[in-house]
């Protein structure tokens, strides 16, 4: 199963549609009080937070792979390292954060550099190095 935390973004609802025309079964986190109405009924919906890492927890129960996206935010590092953490505690094999661009193309380098240093040595099973 496939967690997608920020699944109501653009990207976030083309890769569940995608994933899920490939039969996968997917999981998308929304946060409390956010309407789930835009998933997909295929797509099973679950309440968390990224600034709270149990229901991080128990969002990523039972999955092996997460996508993580996140808009920027002077919290994102912090949410970031719930996410991982939260993946190190659920045995996720893998998990997948996709960063995004400043206005000038260049990446946001505080935040993705931190985000990176939070991870330390921990590597899911199937990481890609």
């Amino acid at each position: 199963m496939i967690l997608v935390i920020g699944g109501r973004s653009k990207i976030g609802a083309a890769l569940i549609a995608e994933l899920l025309s490939r039969g996968q079964q997917v999981r998308a986190l929304a946060r409390s009080g956010e309407s789930t109405d835009s998933l997909p009924d295929k797509a099973e919906a679950v309440v968390g937070d990224l600034a709270d890492e149990g229901t991080l927890v128990t969002a990523m129960a039972g999955a092996d792979k997460v996508f993580l996206l996140s808009s920027p935010h002077p919290d994102a590092v912090q949410w970031h390292r719930n996410a991982i953490d939260a993946a190190r505690r659920t045995e996720v094999r893998l998990l997948v954060r996709s960063s995004i661009l400043a206005p000038t193309g260049k990446p946001r380098r505080s935040s993705s550099a931190r985000t990176r240093h939070a991870t330390g040595t921990w590597k899911p099973p199937d990481s890609i190095t």
